[in-house]
């Protein structure tokens, strides 16, 4: 007899560019697709917008009687901003003991700051949140200082092997460019425009994410762009960058 597949994962994102992300990680099979309880709409709802729909899912499930409780498995995603990562996982705590949920915590997965679960385990449900963010894009853009999951696709834009994937794409009036001036553009050459004409550096990864796009001269949507990423992206770029979203969704 053929076992009953898993239940699916419902997934809290506040915007189109998580759902892109999330989507595209699943058509390379790097993560199992879930359903989009917020954030597919094609505008950002908010932490605020997230959690309050997180529990009402949760209190109506917690309002069972647990012989009436089906399985439920969820993955939260939320931007750490300006905010620290103890902030974004005490918001997510305090909406699930809102919920009901009056022991909830939350413990790192070893290995994963940014990536949470509730413990102790309250089968049948699992939860896990992702705080998305990457300070390792710094490395290209020190300037950068609100943390998104944009991080994690202007990092990926910048490895070498997506900007080639991606301009071989592109019309031969972009190709001209090459991998390595593309990336000189988006690196050095905005940055130095900026200073130049007395304009403070970006902070947020989606304004070198946009400029990027008018290069390559794709849609400046930054999901649009997320998803182009991607894509493109290697598959060891994927596992790397996205660990901790990846590390999320397989912990429930």
């Amino acid at each position: 007899m053929t076992p009953n597949p898993p239940p699916r994962i419902d997934a809290f994102v506040e915007g189109a560019t998580e759902v892109a992300v999330i989507r595209t990680l699943a058509d390379r099979e790097l993560l199992t697709r879930p359903t989009f309880r917020t954030g597919d709409k094609g505008q950002a709802v908010g932490k605020e917008a997230v959690l309050n729909e997180l529990k009402l899912r949760i209190a109506e499930w917690a309002k069972l009687p647990a012989a009436a409780r089906s399985p439920l498995r969820i993955v939260v995603v939320l931007d750490q901003d300006d905010a620290t990562l103890s902030s974004i996982s005490d918001s997510l705590r305090g909406a699930l003991r809102a919920a009901g949920l009056g022991s909830a915590e939350l413990e790192p997965l070893p290995g994963h700051e940014r990536a949470l679960v509730l413990q102790p385990s309250l089968a049948p449900l699992s939860l896990s949140l992702h705080i998305a963010g990457s300070p390792a894009v710094c490395d290209f853009f020190p300037a950068l200082s609100r943390r998104s999951i944009d991080d994690d696709v202007l990092r990926l834009a910048m490895d070498p092997a997506t900007a080639e994937a991606m301009l071989a794409e592109r019309h031969e009036s972009r190709r001209v460019l090459g991998t390595e001036r593309l990336l000189a553009k988006v690196k050095t050459e905005l940055p130095a425009l900026l200073a130049q004409n007395g304009l403070a550096p970006f902070v947020f990864a989606k304004d070198h994410i946009r400029f990027y796009a008018a290069v390559l001269g794709i849609s400046t949507s930054p999901a649009a762009f997320a998803q182009t990423v991607v894509k493109h992206a290697r598959q060891e770029a994927l596992a790397s960058t996205c660990a901790p979203l990846l590390a999320a969704f397989a912990a429930v």
